[in-house]
C-alpha cells in the first residue's frame, strides 16, 4: 500500500511538472504579431524623421492608423495624432481632432515604450509652420487663426510664460461658444498662476494741489510696501510717512474740541495706507508695468506739537479720511540671486527658485476731500523710488 501512495505521488508531481513546463514554453514562443508589427511601425516612423525622410514617415503613419482603425483601436495616443498631422501639414485633419476632442474616449491598441510625440515637437520647433502658408491649404476662420497661434505657440514654448496663459485666456474670452473649447480647456494645459512677492523701500516725493498748495510745501518722506503678481493681476500693500511744513497760519479745531492757529513753519506728520490694485500690461523675466487704483486707501495729516504730558488730547488734524486715487508703477529687475532655503509650497504656488533685487517707480495721485472734517481740501500727486527685494517669477 505505501508502495502504491509513493508511485501515485510520483506520476502527480511528474504530470504537473509537464503541465508547467508547457505552459512556459508555450508563454515564450507565443508572439502577437499585430503589437509587433505596430512597436516596429513606431520605431520606423521615428527613425524615418530623424533621418529627414518624411515621405516614409508620412506612409508609415497612414499604414499603421489604417491598421489601428481596422482594429477599433487607437496606434497613436491623440496628442501624437494631433503632432503628427501638424508635421505632415493635414491641417483639415488637424481642425478636425480639435473639434471632436473628447477626453477619456481614447483606447489604445496596446501599450507603445517608444515615444513619437517628443522627436515630432522637437522637428516641429526646427521648421515652425507659418499661419500663411497654412492659409494656402485650408481657408481658416478668425477663430481657427487664433486657435492655432495658441497651440503653435504651446509646441514651441510650452505653457509656463505669461504669453501661452495670455494667448489662452484671450481666446476663451473672445470665442466663449466655440466649438473648439473643449479642446482649449481639456486638450491644452491649464494657465498656471505666476507669483512674486516683493517688498520695497525708498523716498516717497509728493505735490499738493488745490487748497493742500496753498498751505503746505511739498511733503518728502519714506514709503514701504509688499508687492503681490498673481498672473496678469498687481496688489500692493503698503505705508507712508512724510513730513510736510506749513506756508501760512492755519486756525484747527482738535480732537477734544480745543481750537488752535499754526503759524508758518509748523511741520504736520502725514500717513497713507491702503491697497493699489492694478492690472499687469507689461510683465517679462526684467520688467512690469501695472496702473493701479487705490480705493481701499485711507490717509491723515496731523500735529502734536502743542500736545503736552497733562494734555494728551491736543492732536489736530488737517485731514483723517479715504484718499482713493489712481497711479501706475514699473518695476525693472536688476539681476538675480540663489535662493538656499526654499519655502515647502513654492512648488504649488509656481514660485521660481531666486529670488531677485530691483528698482520701482511708482507715480500717481490721492484725492483729499474737504468737509467739516477736513478744513483743507485738494490733491496730492506723488513719485517714489524704491529698492526692491523679491522672491518669485515675473
Amino acid at each position: 500500500m505505501k508502495k502504491n501512495h509513493v508511485l501515485s505521488l510520483l506520476l502527480t508531481m511528474l504530470l504537473c511538472g509537464s503541465a508547467t513546463a508547457q505552459i512556459e514554453n508555450e508563454i515564450k514562443n507565443y508572439v502577437d504579431s499585430a503589437e509587433v508589427l505596430m512597436n516596429n511601425g513606431r520605431k520606423l516612423l521615428v527613425t524615418s524623421v530623424k533621418n529627414g525622410n518624411r515621405q516614409k514617415s508620412q506612409e508609415v503613419f497612414q499604414y499603421l492608423s489604417m491598421k489601428g482603425d481596422a482594429q477599433n483601436c487607437s496606434v497613436f495616443s491623440f496628442n501624437e495624432q494631433l503632432v503628427l498631422n501638424v508635421f505632415f501639414k493635414n491641417w483639415e485633419q488637424v481642425l478636425d481632432l480639435m473639434r471632436n476632442y473628447q477626453s477619456g474616449h481614447e483606447e489604445m491598441c496596446y501599450q507603445f515604450a517608444e515615444s513619437v510625440q517628443e522627436i515630432i515637437e522637437s522637428e516641429f520647433r526646427r521648421d515652425i509652420p507659418d499661419k500663411e502658408v497654412v492659409q494656402q491649404s485650408v481657408r481658416l476662420s478668425i477663430e481657427e487663426q487664433e486657435l492655432l497661434d495658441l497651440y503653435f505657440y504651446f509646441l514651441q514654448n510650452g505653457s509656463k510664460d505669461n504669453k501661452y496663459a495670455s494667448l489662452k485666456t484671450r481666446f476663451l474670452n473672445k470665442f466663449p461658444f466655440s466649438k473648439y473649447q473643449n479642446f482649449v480647456n481639456n486638450a491644452l494645459p491649464d494657465v498656471e498662476m505666476n507669483i512674486d512677492v516683493s517688498c520695497t523701500l525708498g523716498p516717497k516725493f509728493s505735490y499738493p494741489v488745490g487748497d493742500l498748495y496753498n498751505y503746505f510745501f511739498n511733503p518728502v518722506g519714506l514709503s514701504l510696501s509688499t508687492d503681490f503678481g498673481f498672473s496678469h493681476y498687481y496688489v500692493s500693500a503698503y505705508l507712508d510717512f512724510s513730513f510736510a511744513m506749513l506756508k501760512k497760519p492755519l486756525t484747527l479745531t482738535g480732537i477734544s474740541g480745543n481750537s488752535h492757529q499754526f503759524i508758518a513753519g509748523d511741520v504736520f506728520k502725514k500717513y497713507d495706507m491702503g491697497l493699489k490694485t492694478g492690472y499687469f500690461i507689461v510683465r517679462n523675466n526684467r520688467l512690469f508695468i501695472a496702473p493701479y487704483a487705490s480705493i481701499l486707501t485711507g490717509g491723515y495729516m496731523e500735529s502734536r506739537l502743542y500736545a503736552t504730558q497733562e494734555d494728551t488730547g491736543a492732536e489736530f488734524n488737517v485731514y483723517s479720511c479715504l484718499t482713493p486715487g489712481l497711479g501706475a508703477c514699473a518695476e525693472y529687475r536688476l539681476f538675480n540671486y540663489s535662493m538656499k532655503n526654499i519655502p515647502f509650497y513654492s512648488a504649488f504656488l509656481n514660485f521660481s527658485q531666486s529670488g531677485y533685487v530691483g528698482i520701482k517707480l511708482d507715480a500717481g495721485f490721492n484725492a483729499v476731500f474737504k468737509n467739516t472734517a477736513n478744513p483743507v481740501g485738494g490733491v496730492f500727486s506723488y513719485a517714489t523710488i524704491s529698492f526692491v527685494i523679491g522672491y518669485g517669477k515675473l
